[in-house]
């Protein structure tokens, strides 16, 4: 440990004496306690604090704890009877820390700070030491483990010399003619929407800054303002960082309810999540194409309340662009594209700069100002003031050499020389700034380090907790941002808008300046990239960080996963977040080496019904996890991987023997995502293999441990499966619930694709009870989602089922008219050919039952993990009914209406015949009393009958089976009111119970 032992003589009668001073001095000694994360330790009197060393910038707190009591008691001591600090290094304990400190006391020779010879050599990168003390000898001092050495100057605290008051200065004509721009621009006068301020280093932002500030005065900072980072090139990066201030707006003269309309509030609400999933993504490089609608949808949304809050304002709509040339292209088309396009209207105008405009630029030519840089006048003064303040006029030449017309090169040279050091004209930038930083103490470049690891892949606040508990409180934090800001390896930001944003600590100002930090570090940074490793982690398994394949290509090798399956649980977690929410690395960049690496290929294949790709994949990955039997993870996801694709093949038994073998493993292993997922593998094999009350309850049991992970894609799964199973059952009331379980996790996961799903199973739930106004409303909301997202199989599929829902509402012409834009598709086909039935045309609708039947879809490959727009009964009742078959659910319904309207055309002569084929089919096993139409298909029966020998016994009977058979179905609808719609509300439910009531059965 480190003591810092702070003497002050008579210190228990000064309490007495004169406690206000007394009480200053406590005071004095408190705040240091708290800005140096230091611990006070119990003394008699004086005080002693104490430095844990295993924390990384230890010295660094004690040295400038030290140099700061110092100041305040120097202050104080006019009024005391002295007063004096010693550091010291290398106590075990507070106890014998203190020992050392009143063996050496009287060694200490007036007031001020000293360090005890032993710790000399500990704080030699921290001080400037004076002589032990006259008459001793080097040799005895040195031997002298008593002595205390004076301490003369803090040399890590010295402030950089200048290196010119006007380099860092905005021209003062470029301000002028960028006022100019921005008058007219900000008016409208012009008609431009963009201005472009381009020049080398530092000079467009601080000449833009200055113009603003000169026209707008205090209300120059409300500005909208992105930057690019330095180092990390997250696509959305500089919108995730800038548009924080605009979810929560406080300032300004009207709120989003005064200038938005309802659709837009809902999307600015929309942006937080979306901006909160893009700062916990780290190196996630690319999203899904749903994420980048939904972006630039909320996008706009805030756009729009930003321009129109200014307006109202009386301010115009500039957006700054700050670091043009590293801007991300995502970011840069997303926000050139809105105001070129969407937002033209509204008056937003861009002020982009940098040092050039990127190639990406596109659809909004900017009217350009050329900011030059610091002539070789210019320098060459800056280089001789500088050497003038070193005391060395003769090494002006060298610096405005090695400066070559940068001031950050000049500043770096100073420092260089300052400290003793030669530079050489022919180092690179990279050089200069690895060799200056290697004067300060080593903490300085392990924070740089640290910022430059965190930019742009940890929030604000987890920067925050991070470099607290690396030991980098504030207090220390200080002069090291102060110093690396003057020699301009960061940047404050001192422009931020009045309502903070989650962007403000220092940012790597110069990528040339920061990336050769390793060479400051004796280690080459390897500690503080461990650190920073495991600090990610933490922050993953704590779900402060959303996992992705970018960022296990980042970790996948580091030393913390080398825990048995803790590699495989990183690669599974992240490829599981990349099919939530898109492929991380961006296209072409390859495997990153792990034998998981065709688990992606998988995904991938199996999202999208491609069986060969998807069948070849999984065998790669079967044949890995054969080579690597002692990864019981590995082994278990692969078996997993190969019951997903016997279910999609149709295998259901095969499926679940391979379900039930990885959830034993998983469950033994505590892997609980993919536990959920095993569960839902094995409800859904019950499906298919009519099982349904065990389907249910394994699905039930999959969407609670989703739920408790959580993990959106996993609980849009499992939510959407149980509510098919509900649906199944005839629990329509549960069927809407987990539909919209679903659409809620859908949201959260900003999946389009799955938000359409729930709409369209609450919809059919709608239809089944009779509600056919609210039915239209859902699926009108899956064609509205469809349309923005670009599913067409959806809109078609919710088009189809729109018509259904008129003509049982008894709409027939808008029926007809929906229905006969699809006239190809087999359900069309069929609610055309229920249309012509109702409407007296059994010839009619004979005709379309028998086109539907030929155009009723061959059973494909059909994943779990996917939604089936094939029918609107593949993915609820397709997923239990024939669903092991060779007949698909449609198939058997358009079959059983063929033969009802067949049967109703000739009832004398193909009556009987057609009947007893309805009645057959009523009779087959996998049409037993819990398929959803088997009420149906025996009223089919009783019709036919009826029509064709009214009041025959054989009517009666079968009647009084459909009866039943829909009583039972009612019976799992709990609430009443589901059960009166479904019962008196459906049109065909409703012509069955008016049969019963006319036989006398109710």
């Amino acid at each position: 440990m480190i003591g810092l032992f702070a003497k002050i003589p008579f210190h228990a009668q000064l309490r007495i004496a004169e406690p206000r001073l007394a009480s200053e001095v406590a005071e004095a000694v408190n705040g240091i306690v708290s800005a140096f994360a230091a611990s006070r330790q119990p003394t008699d009197e004086s005080f002693l604090l104490s430095f844990d060393e295993s924390s990384r910038p230890c010295r660094l707190r004690a040295a400038e704890a030290a140099r700061c009591l110092s100041q305040k008691l120097g202050s104080l001591g006019p009024r005391l009877y002295g007063w004096a600090i010693l550091l010291d290094a290398g106590a075990g304990t507070p106890d014998e820390a203190l020992r050392v400190a009143r063996q050496m006391w009287f060694g200490i020779q007036g007031d001020g700070l000293y360090v005890s010879s032993r710790s000399k050599a500990y704080f030699n990168d921290y001080f400037l030491f004076g002589p032990v003390g006259a008459g001793r000898e080097e040799t005895d001092r040195d031997q002298d483990s008593r002595a205390c050495i004076p301490v003369l100057d803090a040399i890590y605290a010295r402030a950089t010399l200048p290196v010119s008051d006007n380099l860092d200065q905005p021209q003062a004509a470029a301000v002028d003619k960028l006022i100019d721009a921005l008058g007219a621009l900000g008016v409208g006068q012009e008609g431009e929407a963009a201005l472009a301020v381009l020049g080398p280093g530092k000079g467009p932002i601080l000449c833009l800054d200055a113009a603003l500030a000169k026209l707008y005065g205090e209300a120059a900072p409300r500005f909208l303002r992105l930057r690019a980072s330095a180092v990390e090139s997250s696509p959305y990066g500089p919108i995730a960082g800038a548009f924080a201030s605009l979810v929560s707006p406080k300032r300004g003269v009207s709120g989003p309810g005064a200038l938005l309309s309802g659709a837009e509030r809902g999307l600015l609400e929309e942006l937080r999540p979306m901006l909160d999933f893009l700062l916990r993504s780290p190196y996630r490089k690319a999203c899904s194409p749903q994420i980048d609608i939904r972006l630039r949808l909320c996008t706009a949304a805030a756009l729009r309340f930003y321009a129109r809050e200014a307006r109202a304002a009386g301010l115009p709509a500039f957006v700054i662009l700050e670091g043009i040339e590293r801007f991300p292209d995502p970011s840069l088309a997303l926000i050139i594209g809105l105001v070129a396009e969407t937002l033209a209207a509204e008056g937003i105008a861009i002020l982009a700069a940098g040092s050039e405009l990127p190639k990406s630029w596109r659809s909004l030519p900017p009217r350009s100002l050329e900011i030059s840089g610091p002539s070789p006048t210019s320098i060459a003064q800056a280089s001789l003031r500088a050497a003038e303040a070193l005391c060395s006029p003769g090494s002006s030449s060298a610096l405005a050499l090695a400066a070559a017309g940068d001031p950050l090169r000049l500043r770096l040279a100073l420092r260089l020389l300052a400290s003793g050091r030669s530079v050489s004209p022919a180092a690179s930038t990279e050089s200069l700034a690895a060799e200056a930083l290697a004067t300060f103490p080593r903490e300085y470049a392990e924070l740089l380090l640290s910022l430059k690891l965190t930019e742009e892949v940890l929030t604000d606040d987890c920067v925050e907790e991070y470099l607290r508990d690396s030991g980098y409180v504030d207090g220390v934090r200080s002069p090291i941002y102060e110093a690396l800001a003057c020699l301009g390896y960061v940047s404050s930001d001192s422009t931020a808008r009045d309502v903070p944003s989650r962007d403000t600590r220092p940012r790597i100002a110069s990528a040339a300046a920061a990336n050769r930090i390793g060479e400051a570090l004796p280690d080459g940074g390897k500690a503080v990239n461990a650190d920073f490793t495991r600090r990610v982690l933490r922050l993953r398994a704590e779900g402060r960080i959303l996992p992705s394949y970018a960022l296990f290509r980042r970790l996948g090798d580091d030393a913390s996963l080398e825990a048995p399956g803790a590699k495989t649980g990183l690669a599974l977690d992240s490829i599981s977040a990349d099919a939530v929410y898109g492929a991380s690395d961006p296209p072409g960049l390859g495997p990153v080496g792990s034998p998981l690496d065709p688990m992606t290929d998988f995904l991938a294949a199996y999202g999208a019904a491609e069986r060969e790709a998807c069948l070849a994949a999984m065998r790669k990955l079967e044949s890995a996890s054969a080579s690597l039997p002692e990864d019981r993870l590995f082994v278990a996801a692969a078996a997993l991987a190969r019951a997903g694709f016997d279910y999609a093949d149709g295998d259901a038994q095969s499926a679940a023997a391979s379900a039930k073998n990885a959830l034993i493993a998983l469950h033994a292993l505590g892997a609980s995502k993919a536990e959920a997922k095993a569960h839902r593998m094995l409800g859904l094999c019950a499906l298919a293999l009519e099982q349904a009350p065990e389907g249910a309850d394994y699905l039930a049991n999959a969407f609670d441990l989703a739920q408790a992970i959580p993990e959106p894609l996993e609980c849009i799964l499992a939510a959407v499966s149980e509510a098919a199973a509900a649906f199944v059952l005839g629990d329509l009331g549960k069927a809407a619930g987990r539909a919209d379980a679903t659409a809620a996790w859908a949201a959260a996961g900003f999946r389009a694709d799955w938000e359409s799903a729930a709409a369209f199973v609450k919809g059919r739930a709608a239809l089944e009870i009779g509600r056919y106004d609210e039915a239209e409303g859902c699926f009108g909301r899956v064609r509205a989602i469809s349309r923005v997202y670009g599913q067409p199989e959806a809109a078609r599929r919710a088009e189809v089922w729109t018509g259904r829902a008129a003509a049982f509402a008894g709409e027939s012409a808008r029926a007809r008219e929906l229905l006969g834009r699809s006239g190809d598709d087999a359900e069309a086909l069929w609610f055309l050919s229920e249309l012509e039935l109702w409407d007296g045309a059994p010839d009619k609708a004979v005709a379309l039952a028998s086109a539907s039947l030929a155009r009723v879809p061959p059973r494909r490959f059909s994943p779990a993990d996917a939604f089936d727009w094939s029918s609107g009964f593949a993915s609820l009742e397709g997923r239990a009914v024939g669903y092991a078959g060779a007949r698909s659910y449609l198939r058997d319904q358009v079959e059983a209406f063929g033969e009802f309207a067949a049967g109703m055309a000739a009832p004398a002569v193909e009556g009987p015949v057609r009947a007893e084929r309805l009645a057959a089919m009523a009779r087959e096993d996998r049409l037993a009393a819990l398929h959803p139409a088997a009420h149906l298909y025996l009223f089919y029966r009783y019709l036919i009958l009826e029509r064709a020998s009214p009041s025959s016994m054989d009517g009666a009977s079968a009647l009084s089976k459909a009866f039943k058979a829909l009583q039972l179905r009612s019976t799992r609808m709990g609430e009443a009111s589901l059960k009166d719609g479904f019962l008196e509300s459906n049109r065909w439910n409703r012509a069955l119970i008016e049969a019963a009531r006319a036989r006398k059965l109710i």
